[in-house]
C-alpha cells in the first residue's frame, strides 16, 4: 500500500468501508483514487502534500463505479468527485451528511 494511503486511513478511519460505501474485501482492497485526474499535472512543487489533499480513499469497486461515469455521465462523475473533496478537506472520518449526499448522488435515496 502506497504511504499517502496509509496515511489517508490513519486520518480518516474509513472502518472498511470506501468514501463511496463499498465494503473492502481482500478481493475488493483499499485504493487511492486521484479526485483531480493524474493526468493534469502534479501540484507537489506547489504543496508538498498535494497527494494526501487529492485524494480519497476508494476501493476497486469504488474505481470502477466512479470511473464508469467519466464517459457515460460526466456531470455524475464531477459531482461525486466534489463530495469526495468535500471529505477530504474536512481531514476527519465520514459523518453521516457525508454517507447522504453519497446515497443521493449514487440514486440511492
Amino acid at each position: 500500500m502506497k504511504p499517502t494511503l496509509v496515511k489517508m486511513i490513519k486520518i480518516y478511519k474509513p472502518k472498511r468501508t470506501d468514501w463511496l460505501g463499498f465494503k473492502i474485501t481482500k478481493k475488493n482492497p483499499y485504493s487511492y483514487h486521484h479526485i483531480l485526474k493524474a493526468v493534469y499535472g502534479d501540484y507537489s512543487d506547489l504543496d508538498e502534500e498535494y497527494s494526501l489533499h487529492n485524494g480519497a480513499i476508494l476501493s476497486k469497486k469504488g474505481q470502477n463505479y466512479i470511473h464508469a461515469f467519466e464517459t457515460t455521465d460526466l456531470a455524475k462523475y464531477n459531482e461525486l468527485n466534489r463530495i469526495l473533496r468535500e471529505l477530504n478537506e474536512t481531514e476527519k472520518p465520514p459523518t453521516e451528511e457525508h454517507w447522504e449526499k453519497i446515497k443521493k448522488a449514487k440514486g440511492e435515496v
